[in-house]
């Protein structure tokens, strides 16, 4: 069968069969219970979620030259990699550490390295949050979990109310498995901005972590309502609808995200999965094949494009479907995965965040 794909149209989400549709109001409401917030979460924020831009404070005359800083990290397309203890430790800066020169090692995935000059970088500016902050972002993607988290920790005690430290030593929490430490960091982050789209992602990671399945649905509708355009949320909303065996509505969130990020293989993954449980063959492997096309390594979705291209053009043909992907262990961020299985949620970069939840049949859920 040969696979095409077009370019999904935007739905909206609003009933429980049939034509998908927003959550609703109902959930939003007790999403609010839960965080003890008093008003509905509906106005955009301005201040947080993927793609945001913060300015850095003001520092010495050798800070970093860069105007802003990126927005903070989410999922990346896979989970961080597994490190020993001696790789754990940062190479040594032979190097003048400038902060600009330690971002363009992190944009090069250089984390290990990046690390280094943002510690020699914070060492010489112990005024600012942004050394140990980018440092412990760094540390979480070289898999250095440990580290991460007490950069992140140095980072606050600079600046207890510092949102994005406060999101990434949530989602390093997650990595680490323990979602009620990373719950206490998350509504810390709330506390400051309740309607920040992308702290509402990230606590609906944690609720999902923690088994609280209706709070993350929840939440994630939640983070819609601040910032429709956040294709992290729809994607982690399709994927808690796999979970429910919901797949219509699945299927809508799903293309939903692709609409918006047409560049995640996670998202195209999870997408062949709701569109294989609902029959659509065709748009299967269209999705799959678009998400073998981004990373021409992803098992999953190679193995599930082979299968429905052997499936007959037959409506009563089994179908098998064994490679869902995924949540962000948070976000994971570097980005989430468990109705079959999942890999872990991801963290793209410095400037986008991003929470995914990934659906893979056979595979355990952690990003990210």
């Amino acid at each position: 069968m040969k696979a095409k794909e077009t370019r999904p149209v935007r739905q909206s989400w609003s009933q429980k069969d049939g034509n998908p549709g927003r959550i609703g109001i109902a959930l939003g409401i007790a999403l609010l219970a839960t965080l003890g917030v008093g008003v509905l979460l509906t106005t955009l924020d301005t201040a947080s979620g993927p793609g945001e831009s913060e300015q850095r404070p003001a520092v010495a005359e050798s800070a970093p030259s860069s105007a802003a800083m990126p927005a903070e990290i989410a999922e990346v397309p896979e989970s961080a990699p597994e490190v020993s203890a001696e790789t754990a430790v940062a190479e040594p800066v032979v190097e003048p550490a400038t902060f600009d020169g330690g971002m363009g090692a992190y944009g090069k995935g250089e984390y290990a390295r990046a690390a280094a000059m943002f510690a020699a970088w914070g060492a010489e500016h112990p005024e600012s949050v942004w050394g140990p902050y980018m440092r412990g972002v760094s540390l979480r993607h070289a898999g250095d979990l440990a580290g991460a988290e007490a950069a992140l920790v140095v980072a606050l005690s600079i600046d207890p109310g510092h949102r994005k430290s406060l999101l990434n030593l949530s989602r390093v929490l997650l990595d680490a498995g323990r979602p009620d430490d990373a719950f206490a960091s998350v509504r810390n982050a709330l506390d400051i901005n309740p309607e920040s789209g992308e702290a509402l992602r990230v606590f609906g990671l944690v609720r999902h972590a923690q088994g609280d399945r209706g709070g993350a649905l929840a939440a994630f509708e939640a983070a819609l309502d601040a910032d429709s355009t956040d294709a992290w949320s729809w994607n982690n909303a399709g994927f808690l609808f796999i979970e429910e065996e919901r797949f219509v509505q699945a299927r809508s969130c799903l293309e939903e995200a692709c609409s918006l990020d047409d560049t995640q293989p996670t998202f195209w993954n999870n997408l062949g999965v709701a569109r294989e449980r609902v029959h659509d063959y065709d748009g299967a492997a269209g999705a799959y094949a678009r998400a073998v096309e981004l990373d021409s390594a992803y098992e999953k979705a190679i193995l599930s494009l082979a299968r429905v291209e052997a499936i007959p053009d037959s409506p009563e043909a089994p179908r098998p479907v064994e490679m869902v992907e995924q949540v962000e262990t948070a976000e994971s961020e570097k980005a989430d995965e468990p109705v079959a299985d999942g890999d872990a949620l991801r963290s793209a970069n410095a400037e986008n965040a991003e929470d995914p939840m990934e659906i893979v049949a056979s595979e355990t859920a952690q990003d990210r």
